[in-house]
């Protein structure tokens, strides 16, 4: 598999909030990506750390920092990268995640050799507590919905989803937002590639997935089930709220 690197445009976009202490292992898994054509706009809210500082030790030309004037949420944050955005294709990183070295690489072969599908999805690595384990199931179309880490979008799909919806992700939700995309998006042409291409750190502590515990993620999913009609969601949902509910009252999970 090689893909020249002057290939199509990649845009990666990052929001980064108080993310000193994981920011510069995300940077650098963009950095060692074997596709070399990428933008990656980093759209920093004013933070209380030293996020600002690590990201001022970086000085490639492809690497662009908007500085926003307040804090907002990561779904704001992400609209404004995407405004931003100069790519044929757009994919997403948290401040918190990393790449495997050929995740662009694969992703950009497949979906050019594929020219009907709208967005790609691979497998993500769950990192939590010292154990990491892969995750290949097909986002938005089984119960369990994760976000859209482990997706390329066609930057076309996403103008037409913010000229139907009025925007991309929906900035009235503080956390969830990514899968509430993929569930609007979900009977798009798509495909998964069953590999894991990338990392998500689960419950960084100070993240808004964290602030909101386990609870009040699995109460929000089963809202944007709701919302977006996928009806057939709804027991599996239903029954995770009560598992979610019973673990808080019975040992103490937040």
């Amino acid at each position: 598999m090689t893909i020249p690197h002057q290939g199509p445009l990649v845009s990666i976009i990052i929001p980064a909030y108080n993310s000193g202490e994981h920011i510069s292992q995300c940077i650098n898994s963009v950095l060692a990506q074997t596709y070399r054509n990428w933008e990656a706009i980093i759209v920093l809210a004013p933070s209380m750390d030293n996020t600002f500082d690590v990201l001022m030790g970086y000085h490639d030309g492809r690497i662009v920092i908007f500085g926003e004037g307040r804090k907002t949420n990561c779904a704001t944050a992400r609209n404004t990268g995407i405004d931003l955005c100069q790519g044929k294709y757009v994919a997403m990183l948290d401040a918190d995640d990393f790449w495997e070295p050929k995740k662009l690489e694969v992703m950009v072969y497949y979906l050019e050799h594929h020219p009907l599908l709208e967005w790609a999805a691979h497998g993500i690595y769950f990192y939590h507590s010292g154990i990491t384990k892969l995750n290949i199931e097909y986002p938005g179309q089984t119960p369990y919905i994760w976000g859209c880490g482990g997706i390329v979008f066609r930057k076309p799909l996403l103008d037409r989803t913010k000229k139907r919806d009025g925007f991309i992700f929906d900035p009235s939700l503080n956390h969830n937002d990514d899968a509430d995309l993929v569930l609007r998006v979900r009977n798009e042409l798509s495909a998964m590639i069953p590999i894991g291409l990338s990392t998500y750190r689960t419950w960084v502590n100070g993240s808004l997935t964290y602030s909101a515990g386990e609870l009040g993620n699995a109460v929000m999913m089963l809202k944007l089930v709701w919302k977006n009609r996928v009806y057939e969601y709804l027991p599996w949902h239903i029954k995770n709220v009560g598992y979610s509910f019973a673990r808080r009252i019975f040992f103490g999970v937040k």
